[in-house]
């Protein structure tokens, strides 16, 4: 079953169905001699009911008996008769080739009572009747003329012929049960209508299309007036009557616009008037095809009457997949015939009808199965083309569409499945399908023998040549469907013209991963279009397996890289098709890269590093345990780390990778070092001074004691010559930087802070802040100034005393000597701000 979105109102599933309308005759005499009552009467309403099983839907007609031509009467005055089909709110069946009445209809019924139990049918009477010859249950009385209609055949005199030959064959005389007038009951016309012209002489049905007919005594307005067609399914001449006021346009005295319906004939056409005269043409229409036309009544007046159809996509291939019945597929002659028809209509109109596998289903009903099968009809049918209808809404206008397609055939008549001529006895497979898959086309019936969708074909009659009409017809259904419509599912979608072929097998299949590893498994499922004979699969170099005759699915691996061809040619007895694909298998998963060269010790700040590319492989991952970070090249053989803090050891790994795995990873260990800072104190305790080497990040140290000795040790003691000022030198290094600091030492002896404070030299203010007054009487010489870390600051020298501007000196310690000549004095100042 379709559902329609939630957005809508509900929708309709209305069933068509139209037959090849070869219907076999069924005599008079065989319809009185089977059945159980042959009544004259008027249907006087119908009321549709869904049978027991909610399967089908029947119509229940009342009847109103005039005559009766049995003997075994006890019913009453009315019956009910079933048919097949019909409307219950906004679910619809329709079935034709099968007994369809109207209300108001007149005329002669074949019945048998029927074993059809309805739901729900409260008033239903204990018996029901249908008919027993299909649409041969029923004569229908033309009251204009007095002639019955049957389908092949038209009695001029419905009382002086038709009522004598029943008769002879009941060997009864008729009984009357009520009076139902028939006819115009003697009323004479006192103007009839004239018809003078029509707007068009060819025309298409079902189509919106307007004829206008111009002439006179139509009346003021319709009322009760109608133009009548000629029915094109049926060959007795009878008319059809619109069943929708708004199937007319416009209507006055002299001009009649009617929208032609899709049951309308070539052929004369009817007018009646309101006062129930009427007039034939003189001058035929020629209805050049009729598209067909879901009849439906709406909740408004505005929301009734005839409405077309566009086809959907109903398979996610923008149309829709007939799958063959398995029975039916066992037998190749019939299949063949099938496709040459549905490719007929494929190459000619786009009509995009696909060929799916087999199904098990046998029956007809909703389920979203397009089923081709055999059946047994029982009566006089060959074959049935279901089409299923949904409708949706949209700014509160109805929309249709075919949601399901069905055909059928009979298996018991004497089918030829060829491409020559048939017996005479014979009927033509291929004419049937192309005629009912035309109704799958949704075009309904034409007046025209040359045509496919003529109403009728004789045993020993073959016409697969699709028409102007019929490509005129299919071209129009076409164009509507590929425009869409405002609701329902999504837009029908036209074939290529260049890739119309059904009938050979469409070669197709799926692969469920086009890039693999060697050894790896890969799933190929067909995916063929039509009948297939034979298979062949060519699975490519280095597959396992290599080949197959077999439908599969298959499941296929390869030894090797590269891209490889995989072929599946199908044949049946139209001949070869190819399908062709291509699959990648990537190379296995890559060696690991070659060590790449490194110092084993790395400075802090970005380095670059560099491997040699690895065969197959298609990205690289590296890492670093500690220290710092990839900055650029990830992925890449050459990358940039950014070491941003000192460890002893870290690593920095590779490894090489593809689409089938990685190799194992390659490392180095390295050291990462800072930048060397160097720093030193010493002590001053004699000539001898003892030095502690304070340099951060450095492993190497070249000491230069200002007095012409060095040292590379990294704490040593350094005796001086004599008691001076000094400068130190420390070198410290790493494999990364050098850093120097410079230190004056002063060697004093090891004189003490207390005895530099109480030498006869004379600093002050102690602490000072701008300036600094010192006095030393009787002496001159020099002032030396040192910060904290042993480094010059200031020298002046004096003579009994001097000033030191101190104003630019950072707040701290400073140690100063005095060298007067003949005696150095060491101490300690402090300057603050």
């Amino acid at each position: 079953m379709k559902r329609l979105i939630p957005l809508l109102f509900l929708f309709l599933a209305g069933i068509t169905t139209y037959a090849q309308c070869v219907l076999i005759p069924v005599s008079l005499q065989k319809r009185v001699y089977d059945s159980d009552q042959v009544v004259e009467g008027r249907v006087m309403k119908s009321e549709s009911f869904w049978d027991s099983e909610r399967s089908l839907i029947y119509t229940a007609h009342t009847i109103q008996v005039s005559k009766v031509f049995q003997e075994n009467w006890n019913t009453g005055s009315d019956i009910t008769v079933l048919t097949e089909g019909g409307q219950i709110g906004l679910t619809a069946l329709k079935v034709e080739p099968s007994l369809t009445l109207s209300v108001g209809q007149v005329g002669m019924f074949f019945l048998n009572v029927s074993n059809i139990t309805l739901s729900n049918c409260s008033n239903c009477p204990s018996v029901l009747y249908e008919g027993v010859a299909s649409e041969q249950s029923f004569m229908v009385y033309d009251e204009a003329t007095m002639k019955a209609h049957g389908y092949f055949e038209v009695v001029p005199a419905i009382e002086a012929e038709l009522y004598p030959r029943i008769m002879g064959y009941t060997g009864k005389k008729y009984r009357s049960v009520q009076d139902v007038k028939i006819g115009n009951q003697g009323i004479q016309p006192l103007a009839a209508p004239v018809i003078t012209s029509f707007s068009v002489d060819t025309i298409s049905a079902g189509t919106q299309s307007v004829l206008t007919i111009t002439g006179s005594n139509f009346g003021i307005i319709r009322d009760q007036g109608k133009v009548e067609f000629v029915d094109p399914n049926y060959g007795d001449g009878r008319f059809f009557e619109p069943a929708y006021p708004s199937t007319y346009k416009s209507w006055s005295n002299s001009k009649i616009e009617i929208y032609m319906p899709s049951r309308s004939g070539t052929g004369k056409v009817r007018v009646t008037n309101t006062n129930n005269e009427s007039t034939t043409s003189s001058d035929e229409i020629n209805v050049t095809y009729a598209h067909s036309n879901v009849g439906y009544q709406g909740t408004t007046g505005i929301d009734s009457g005839y409405y077309m159809l566009a086809h959907i996509n109903d398979n996610g291939k923008g149309g829709y997949t007939w799958q063959f019945n398995t029975k039916f597929s066992k037998n190749n002659s019939a299949v063949n015939s099938f496709l040459r028809a549905a490719e007929n209509w494929r190459c000619q109109t786009l009509m995009n009808w696909n060929l799916g596998d087999d199904t098990n289903t046998d029956a007809i009903a909703r389920d979203n199965v397009n089923v081709v099968r055999f059946t047994k009809f029982g009566d006089n049918k060959l074959g049935v083309c279901y089409s299923w209808y949904n409708g949706c809404f949209n700014s509160g206008n109805v929309h249709w569409y075919v949601s399901e397609l069905d055909i059928e055939f009979d298996s018991t008549r004497n089918w030829y499945y060829g491409v020559g001529s048939p017996g005479k006895s014979q009927f033509d497979f291929e004419t049937v399908a192309t005629h009912e898959l035309g109704h799958g086309h949704q075009l309904g019936h034409v007046i025209d023998n040359t045509k496919i969708m003529h109403y009728s074909l004789g045993a020993g009659d073959r016409n697969v040549t699709l028409s102007a009409g019929d490509l005129e017809g299919g071209q129009f259904v076409h164009d509507r469907s590929v425009t869409g419509i405002p609701c329902g599912p999504g837009d029908f979608t036209s074939i290529n013209a260049s890739d119309c072929n059904i009938t050979r097998p469409r070669a197709d299949f799926a692969i469920n991963d086009t890039v693999l590893c060697p050894g790896d498994d890969m799933l190929l499922t067909d995916a063929t279009e039509g009948n297939v004979d034979t298979y062949s699969w060519n699975f490519g170099s280095d597959a396992s397996p290599a080949t197959s005759t077999q439908k599969g699915p298959h499941t296929v691996s390869y030894s090797s890289a590269g891209t490889k061809t995989i072929q599946l040619i199908t044949i049946n007895a139209f001949g070869p098709d190819t399908a062709i694909r291509m699959v990648l298998v990537e190379p296995e998963a890559p060696n690991a890269p070659a060590l790449f060269s490194y110092d084993t010790v790395q400075c802090i700040g970005v380095n670059d590093f560099e491997i040699q590319s690895v065969t197959n492989a298609t990205s690289y991952t590296w890492n670093v345990t500690s220290g710092g970070t990839i900055a650029s090249g990830q992925g890449d053989t050459a990358i940039a780390v950014n070491w941003t803090s000192a460890t002893n050891a870290t690593v920095l790994s590779v490894k090489a990778s593809n689409s089938c795995g990685e190799s194992s990873t390659v490392a180095a260990e390295m050291e990462v070092v800072d930048v060397a800072v160097a720093d030193f104190t010493n002590d001053n305790d004699s000539l001898t001074l003892n030095f502690t080497n304070l340099s951060t990040s450095a492993d190497e140290f070249r000491w230069d004691f200002g007095d012409g000795d060095t040292s590379v040790v990294q704490n040593p003691s350094h005796k001086f010559p004599t008691r001076a000022v000094y400068t130190v030198q420390l070198l410290a290094s790493n494999a990364c930087s050098d850093s120097l600091i410079e230190k004056e030492i002063s060697v004093d002896y090891g004189v003490s802070v207390p005895e530099k404070i109480l030498s006869p030299t004379k600093f002050y203010p102690n602490p000072a802040k701008d300036v600094l007054h010192f006095e030393f009487p009787g002496h001159n010489g020099s002032i030396v100034l040192h910060n904290q870390l042993g480094q010059f600051v200031m020298e002046q020298s004096f003579e009994n005393h001097t000033t030191l501007n101190v104003q630019e000196l950072t707040a701290g310690f400073y140690t100063y000597t005095v060298n007067s000549g003949a005696e150095i004095y060491h101490g300690k100042i402090e300057i603050r701000k």
